[in-house]
């Protein structure tokens, strides 16, 4: 009898053969396997083209008799936990366009050996531990790469300018690694590019005006490091955009209006800087954002009413800044709000009726405002309500007639308030203030 994971094993080992019955594929990817490589018999599969296990169980050092395997194509060994090969016997694999080594337990510097795969597409390195720089030669010896990934590693040093004769190249992945020097400004020619990522480097200084050449570009992480100086005007070019995160750096100046033209764009995260001046009414032209995060920054006057055009928008997180007057009235009527964070303001008036209208709402965060009136009827129905933080506050009402049904209410602020009633002893789990 085929139990069921004996099946879900059939359906993922693949072997296919040639005309002349020689192997040519074998993929093996989470099949349970275990040990050491060298007990493969590499001599046996001169005609592999396409070697795939991984997500294994697999230790020990990667043989360099994978080497001689002059047909290989295709390489995927990750997430094992294999070791350095002995690099001083491996030989260049002409025939390689994809290698991925990543999640595994390799270190020390670049492998020179890649640069002699000079046929090389796809290349993934990341979740390991190599160190020292990028060598400036990767772009010359491997002209044909579109994917590069060596994320969560710790390679140093300074971005190569010649990563910019890579012309094919879509994706540049170099996040979490301990890179420094400014941003490769080089880079922004790189028209074809469609995900850049370089967060939590070192890497500082302010952003190029230039970055809005990379017009093809859909996603930019930016998030921890220690840029500085003003968001270039530029980036409103960048239209294909869906994620731009830069949470956490040194930025200042003001948001420009030019990120209305940005309307592919769901994920903005400028939060943790020191952006000052209003947001742009231009916001409201951004109609695919889904998430907005702007908290922790010198932000201020009055949250522009075109933020309630953003139907997509899900996630609001506007707190500690220096906004007032109140909040826009239809702010919730048209979005399903998760989130939404306003505390640590000056904001004023009575909440918005709908403001939890599509009883989405997880996370209600209104602290440390001026805020008066009662609590919008709506958030009884939020049943997945879990942070309600109200404090300091002129808000008032009974308190047991709106809430008290939030079986996943965890945190609970409602203090310094003019609230009236007695809380249910249903509230006995949740973390009061």
């Amino acid at each position: 009898m085929v139990t069921r994971r004996r099946l879900h094993l059939l359906l993922m080992v693949r072997v296919t053969c040639d005309a002349a019955g020689h192997v040519v594929e074998l993929s093996l990817p989470g099949a349970g396997l275990s040990g050491k490589l060298d007990a493969f018999d590499f001599a046996a599969s001169p005609n592999l083209t396409k070697l795939n296990l991984k997500n294994n169980s697999l230790v020990g050092a990667i043989p360099y008799r994978l080497c001689k395997l002059p047909s290989i194509a295709w390489l995927d060994l990750g997430s094992n936990y294999l070791t350095n090969p002995d690099y001083s016997r491996l030989s260049p694999m002409p025939a390689l366009e994809y290698m991925s080594v990543s999640r595994n337990k390799l270190n020390g510097a670049f492998p020179q050996f890649i640069l002699s795969c000079t046929n090389l597409i796809f290349l993934d390195l990341s979740k390991n531990a190599f160190n020292g720089p990028i060598p400036d030669l990767l772009a010359k010896m491997t002209p044909n790469l579109v994917h590069l990934n060596l994320s969560s590693n710790m390679f140093s040093g300074t971005i190569p300018r010649s990563l910019a004769q890579l012309s094919k190249l879509l994706e540049l992945r170099l996040r979490s690694n301990i890179f420094s020097g400014g941003f490769p400004e080089m880079l922004t020619t790189m028209s074809t590019l469609q995900v850049f990522t370089l967060g939590n480097n070192s890497l500082s200084g302010s952003m190029p005006m230039g970055i809005g050449n990379l017009t093809s570009l859909q996603v930019l992480g930016l998030t921890n490091n220690n840029f500085t100086g003003p968001l270039p005007m530029s980036i409103g070019k960048m239209k294909h955009l869906r994620a731009f995160h830069l949470f956490n750096n040194n930025l200042n100046g003001a948001i420009p209006p030019a990120v209305g033209n940005m309307t592919a764009l769901q994920q903005l995260f400028l939060g943790n800087n020191n952006l000052n001046g209003t947001i742009p009414l231009e916001i409201g032209n951004m109609t695919a954002l889904r998430q907005l995060d702007l908290r922790n920054n010198q932000l201020e006057g009055e949250v522009p009413a075109t933020i309630t055009l953003l139907q997509n928008l899900n996630y609001l997180a506007l707190g500690t800044n220096r906004f007032t007057g109140t909040i826009p009235l239809d702010l919730g009527r048209r979005q399903t709000h998760n989130l939404i964070g306003l505390a640590n303001n000056s904001f004023y008036g009575e909440l918005p009726q709908g403001l939890c209208r599509s009883f989405t709402l997880e996370v209600l965060a209104l602290n440390n405002n001026n805020l008066s009136g009662t609590l919008p009827s709506c958030i009884r129905n939020c049943s997945n309500l879990q942070s309600l933080r109200l404090r300091q506050n002129h808000l008032s009402g009974n308190i047991p007639q709106i809430l008290g049904v939030h079986s996943n209410l965890t945190v609970l602020d409602v203090s310094k308030n003019q609230f009236s009633g007695t809380l249910p002893p249903t509230f006995c789990h949740i973390l009061l203030f």
